[in-house]
């Protein structure tokens, strides 16, 4: 149980380092140069999109992926300031506003046309790999997995014989407090697509997950 726990500060301070990392470079940025660069969050994930065509697509070293995704993005930061920030210096922020905001725009459609909406997956680098690392019966991972299965299968059961894409986007939003077994409902809809707003904790008991409603008896265990 505290080992869950750990895993779960520990994404929550990985994800808030990013978030503070993102705001910190906003600040900064806005501090010296005076424009609000709402590209910054874009040119973030063109940071992550060169890392992974760097170990993906030009077998370069995790390593060095690291070390050139910065420098790439770098340069796109140079020629953007260079080409059309310049051009707005001594003028209202708002223009730079405006003229980032409409990059970010540009970058994230081209991106999303090209790899979809979905992450991208890649092996977990040699440096990082744990060759004594034993695959679990159970673990977080599969129950995810099974999870989300199981929210696929019930929106194919709505969507009929005769599958389509937007008849399986229209099952996805039809569904409202499917029972996952993880004591908390899911519900999608038309401007709600995340479907879970809350975190589940659950533990194994008797070769099921079961989901942790006293917490005295679970650290305990």
């Amino acid at each position: 149980m505290i080992q869950a726990l750990s895993g779960q500060l520990l994404l929550g301070l990985i994800n808030g380092s990013f978030y503070a990392l993102l705001s910190l470079g906003l600040a900064i940025i806005f501090g010296l140069l005076n424009v609000v660069n709402f590209a910054h969050g874009a040119l973030y994930m063109m940071g992550a999109f060169a890392a992974w065509f760097a170990l993906e697509r030009l077998g370069i070293g995790y390593g060095w992926a690291l070390l050139l995704a910065p420098a790439a993005v770098g340069l796109v930061g140079v020629v953007v300031e260079r080409v059309m920030l310049r051009r707005l210096r001594g003028l209202d922020p708002i223009y730079g506003l405006l003229l980032t905001f409409g990059l970010a725009l540009i970058a994230e459609g081209l991106f999303h046309q090209a790899y979809g909406n979905s992450g991208q997956s890649y092996p977990v680098p040699e440096a990082l790999r744990d060759t004594s690392y034993a695959v679990q019966r159970y673990s977080f991972i599969s129950l995810e997995g099974f999870v989300n299965a199981k929210v696929i299968v019930e929106a194919l059961q709505r969507t009929g014989p005769q599958p389509t894409r937007t008849a399986f986007r229209q099952a996805l939003e039809s569904i409202r407090n499917l029972d996952l077994g993880i004591g908390a409902p899911l519900s999608f809809g038309p401007e709600r697509h995340q479907g879970l707003d809350s975190v589940y904790f659950t533990r194994v008991e008797d070769g099921r997950w079961v989901p942790i409603t006293d917490w005295a008896s679970a650290i305990a265990v």
